[in-house]
């Protein structure tokens, strides 16, 4: 029977780490996407002028170009004040709305 190569060290360690990274940022990329089709969904609302303001119903159809940024979050005072932090530190930023897609009225 021939001896067995020992083990690389470190080697099982980062395999799980690249396993678990990888999980992670898929995790990351499918909630980007959620995101992205809530706040999609909202403008897509007020583009049909569910809003009733006509300019909410123009500046949808190109946000950014009015300084407007949509934001979705937990209702949590952490999650708003880091969004409303970040707002007030983009200069391009004169309009932030925030998206609430877990509280139903």
């Amino acid at each position: 029977m021939r001896p067995r190569a020992p083990p690389i060290e470190g080697h099982a360690f980062y395999s799980s780490n690249v396993s678990c990274f990888s999980t992670v940022e898929r995790s990351l990329q499918e909630s980007c996407m959620q995101e992205e089709k809530i706040i999609a969904t909202q403008l897509a609302f007020y583009k049909r002028g569910g809003a009733g303001c006509l300019f909410a119903a123009h500046a949808a159809n190109d946000p950014a170009k009015f300084g407007w940024r949509l934001s979705v979050a937990k209702p949590d005072k952490e999650s708003l004040v880091a969004i409303t932090e970040s707002a007030i530190a983009l200069e391009a930023v004169s309009t932030q709305s925030v998206i609430f897609p877990t509280v139903m009225t």
